[in-house]
């Protein structure tokens, strides 16, 4: 199992993505918290180096689409979880019935 610092993160606004080590502010460093966090928001990782925006430790999820497709990607989000599975889809056609029926964080 990897240590906190070795887990991967990904920024919320731009397209870094790394450790937790390599972020540009740990979180219990961030300037402007409790300013920048809105009641039950999910809590960031810390601020991304890139863009100073927070960053989210990735979870891991498993996605089931109709016509039995599986996927297991890693995300910060429910919604990039989807997100991600569809844009992995070969043969994505949107007009299709490729639409998640199921996302479940893996244990």
């Amino acid at each position: 199992m990897a240590t906190i610092a070795e887990q991967m993160c990904e920024c919320g606004n731009c397209d870094w993505e790394g450790t937790a080590n390599e972020l540009g502010c740990p979180l219990d460093e961030t300037p402007d918290l409790h300013e920048r966090l809105d009641p039950g928001s999910v809590v960031p990782a810390g601020e991304c180096p890139e863009c100073r925006c927070f960053a989210y430790f990735l979870n891991r999820y498993h996605v089931t689409l109709r016509k039995t497709v599986d996927i297991v990607v890693e995300a910060s989000s429910r919604k990039r979880a989807r997100e991600q599975a569809v844009s992995e889809l070969e043969d994505f056609d949107p007009k299709c019935e490729w639409i998640a029926i199921e996302v479940n964080e893996e244990e």
